[in-house]
């Protein structure tokens, strides 16, 4: 009995820690902007001065691979783990996809949303690495 119980106990705590979740600002580290393919999208400048922030999530599941952002077929920047970036974007709607470098040629690595920014609105978006990965908006 108190071996099932372990292994029930260590089998949780596996799958526990496998979530991810939001980093805390104390975590959150700023992505390079060396790492943005477009450096312009880093300052607003004239109809394209919306902030849109995109998150990493923290934790275990993931960790290996790196996350690349497409917007509208166009490489944007990568994340490793907890990295997040605010670029500036207009008004209006975008493809946005996420590959990952783990499985890159693979349909099942790749996210594509439908995204709509809109001034006044939460721009924020979190990359969740979970069983699917996805972009999730949210609202910090």
């Amino acid at each position: 009995m108190k071996k099932v119980s372990l292994l029930l106990m260590l089998v949780t705590a596996y799958i526990s820690g496998c979530a991810t979740q939001p980093p805390t600002s104390e975590v959150v580290k700023i992505a390079p902007p060396e790492r943005l393919y477009d450096q312009s999208l880093l300052k607003p400048e004239g109809q394209r001065n919306i902030p849109v922030k995109i998150t990493r999530d923290s934790g275990i599941n993931g960790i290996l691979s790196t996350a690349f952002l497409k917007i509208d077929g166009k490489y944007v920047t990568w994340f490793n783990v907890s990295e997040e970036v605010t670029i500036y974007l207009s008004e209006g709607g975008y493809v946005f996809e996420l590959l990952i470098s783990s499985c890159p040629d693979s349909p099942i690595c790749i996210n594509t949303s439908d995204i709509t920014i809109k001034s006044g609105f939460d721009n924020n978006f979190r990359i969740k690495m979970e069983q699917n990965f996805e972009l999730v908006r949210t609202k910090t």
